[in-house]
């Protein structure tokens, strides 16, 4: 069983979640978000959590668009994910990208990243850059950021 999927997705004040969409996932979603803070810190959280049908990821910034591809393929990853509906997609809030199909059941998760610390950099000089600058210099400033953050999941039945 292999598919795979990938697009450069908005975030939700940059978090993105992976989930099953044909499920309610909200009580996961609360608990993704609660499995993610960090004890004693304000507002810090991990950068990926995970609870029953939702797997979160806290991307480097939240005014970019980072690259997911989601994969159908073997893993030993420490998260799981329950499917139950079939269909697992990337929710970033304002709607749905990267939709795969995947049957019911317990899937081990990793995931794995790169560019943060690009993205991290280049977003400060952006801000810098656009601080006095019009709507339209800024929204070009953070579109040239578009991908330069990425995830790769990849999904297994357990």
């Amino acid at each position: 069983m292999t598919a795979t999927v990938e697009a450069v997705v908005q975030t939700a004040n940059g978090m993105i979640l992976v989930r099953d969409v044909g499920v309610d996932t909200r009580e996961d979603q609360r608990a993704a978000a609660e499995a993610a803070r960090i004890p004693g810190s304000r507002g810090r959280a991990a950068m990926i959590a995970a609870a029953g049908t939702v797997l979160q990821l806290r991307c480097a910034h939240q005014l970019t668009r980072p690259r997911v591809r989601l994969e159908i393929g073997a893993n030993d990853g420490p998260y799981e994910l329950t499917v139950i509906s079939g269909r697992i997609a990337v929710d970033t809030g304002d709607g749905l990208a990267c939709e795969i199909p995947a049957a019911p059941g317990t899937y081990r998760v990793a995931v794995e990243h790169q560019g943060r610390e690009e993205l991290q950099a280049a977003a400060r000089e952006v801000e810098a850059r656009t601080q006095h600058a019009d709507a339209a210099a800024t929204h070009a400033g953070w579109r040239e950021l578009d991908g330069m953050e990425s995830y790769r999941v990849l999904l297994w039945p357990a």
